[in-house]
């Protein structure tokens, strides 16, 4: 019989368990029941295998169920384990892809045809105003923590038991917005105030965020690239009103180009930008564009930069968590929150710029108590130790600093008279030349222009996705089996046909032979 023939065969396909099971005469069921029975089953199982092996698309099968010479049956037979250990140890590699939940970036330029300026906040490198504090809470506070006035000048820190709510004196003393920032235009439109943010830097004292769309107030957005449409800031750092341990890094402020959902670390996050020096930040790929003035000009390019991660359990583990101090979920926000809590829990007090519940009765933190606990605990604290996943959606941007020595001299005769009258600069009976230098210096010593702007709105997008799924798995699955057994998916749709059919035929047999033992007790 061809193989073709046995395909067509009725019992091929599904054949009748009964027929193979009644197939013989009746006066020997009567004899011996159970035993011609179970060699009826066995002729039908083996009918069922033999007829599956000449017509499966597996390949190789129907050798080992032909009447062929041994020899050949044994070298089909190893053929065909070798083929299914190859296919077995592609299948476990690709299990092993699969869970390793490797990644991969994609990296993809859109330009939109407006984006939303970022947040920018601005700090004093100071911290309290001298004229403010002298003789007072504030004073006391900061001499106390001042290891370089007790190092150089043998003067003891005395530091004491007292509780002082430096939050208060820090927004009363600190550097107020309108003195430090006497200018501030967005593309030609003076800033609305409503959309600043004030929060309180431990170092820095207050920082004023720009842009912040605090209070529901809309974020700005521009359309176009370039310095006319930026963010315009003139600074006065009053140099003359620095006081303590935290200003002696230098003079100047400390800027951060951020996302709106993100509370900076000022520290960490943000460029340190001198008076008396032409401060440019910009991209790799920014165009540098110049504009001359009479005071310090920064000019930031910033592009923006998305990315998206993938959540746990690939390597990036991005995700989020609610936070107790913050509507909107950030790392850095998350950060600043576990090590608040950190702090609190081991030395029992708040230190400047916590943010904590309005009704919480934590006591301020004494000057020991922050150099004995809050300091040590600052200095301990590892962000491993913190639950903070990396947002699935983040923001950034990035940029370059470079400095020049600005401003050139021919700026002086305009901006003299302004000198006389908005700072009292007493410029009388001197040379020219006198003039011209008392006036540089207290403009280089005190003043800064910024630029903040788009050098191009194509925005970056990185994508994370998986390297291997388990659509890949499946796929190279398929093709593994077509290439080892020449076989495909159907096949294993043939294998539970088989035993489904041998079920079938197994109980057929077990049900015969009931009714035969009950036959033959009546």
């Amino acid at each position: 019989m061809t193989r073709l023939e046995s395909i067509t065969k009725k019992d091929a396909w599904w054949p009748d368990p009964k027929e193979a099971v009644r197939n013989k005469d009746n006066e020997e069921h009567a004899t011996e029941p159970e035993q011609h029975l179970s060699k009826q089953a066995d002729s039908a199982k083996n009918t069922l295998i033999g007829n599956f092996a000449s017509y499966t698309t597996l390949h190789g099968l129907h050798f080992l169920f032909q009447p062929i010479p041994r020899a050949r049956k044994i070298i089909w037979g190893i053929m065909l384990v070798i083929a299914t250990v190859g296919l077995s140890i592609q299948i476990g590699n690709g299990l092993v892809k699969v869970y390793s939940y490797n990644i991969f970036t994609a990296k993809t330029f859109v330009r939109p045809e407006s984006l939303p300026f970022p947040a920018i906040t601005i700090c004093n490198q100071n911290m309290l105003r001298k004229t403010a504090i002298l003789g007072s809470a504030g004073q006391r506070y900061l001499d106390q923590l001042d290891e370089l006035r007790a190092r150089f000048i043998g003067e003891d820190m005395n530091v004491t038991s007292e509780r002082i709510n430096m939050d208060a004196i820090v927004q009363k003393s600190g550097h107020q917005l309108e003195k430090m920032v006497y200018e501030c235009r967005f593309v030609r439109d003076k800033c609305d105030n409503k959309s600043i943010k004030v929060f309180t830097s431990e170092k820095r004292g207050l920082c004023y965020t720009f842009n912040s769309g605090v209070n529901g107030t809309p974020l700005l957005n521009v359309s176009h690239s370039g310095s006319e449409y930026s963010l315009s800031l003139r600074l006065d750092a009053e140099p003359t009103e620095y006081y303590g341990p935290y200003s002696y890094d230098g003079t100047g402020f400390k800027i951060a180009v951020h996302d709106q959902k993100v509370l900076p670390d000022i520290e960490e996050d943000a460029y340190d930008i001198s008076p008396g020096f032409y401060t440019k930040i910009t991209m790799k790929r920014a165009q540098k564009q110049t504009k001359q003035s009479c005071t310090d000009v920064v000019t930031a390019y910033v592009i923006n930069s998305q990315t998206l991660f993938l959540p746990s359990p690939y390597s990036s583990g991005c995700g989020s968590r609610k936070l107790q101090f913050s509507q909107e979920y950030s790392y850095k926000n998350c950060i600043r929150e576990c090590h608040t809590q950190l702090m609190i829990g081991r030395c029992r007090c708040r230190a400047i710029g916590m943010t904590l519940q309005e009704n919480d009765t934590t006591p301020y933190c004494t000057t020991r108590e922050v150099q004995d606990c809050i300091m040590r605990v600052h200095e301990r604290s590892s962000r491993q130790r913190c639950d903070c996943p990396v947002p699935c959606e983040m923001t950034t941007f990035t940029s370059r600093i470079s400095l020049a020595y600005f401003p050139s001299q021919h700026v002086w005769e305009t901006f003299l008279p302004f000198l006389t009258t908005a700072y009292d600069l007493n410029l009388t009976g001197l040379s020219p030349d006198e003039l011209d230098m008392k006036a540089e210096h207290f403009v280089r010593k005190r003043f800064a222009m910024v630029k903040i702007f788009y050098e191009t709105l194509r925005t970056e997008m990185y994508h994370q996705r998986p390297a291997y799924e388990m659509s890949d798995l499946f796929a190279d699955v398929g093709g593994n089996m077509g290439l080892f057994l020449g076989c495909s998916m159907l096949t294993i749709a043939e294998f539970i046909d088989l035993a489904i059919m041998l079920l079938i035929t197994k109980f057929w047999r077990r049900r015969t032979v009931d009714h035969a033992q009950a036959r033959d007790q009546t």
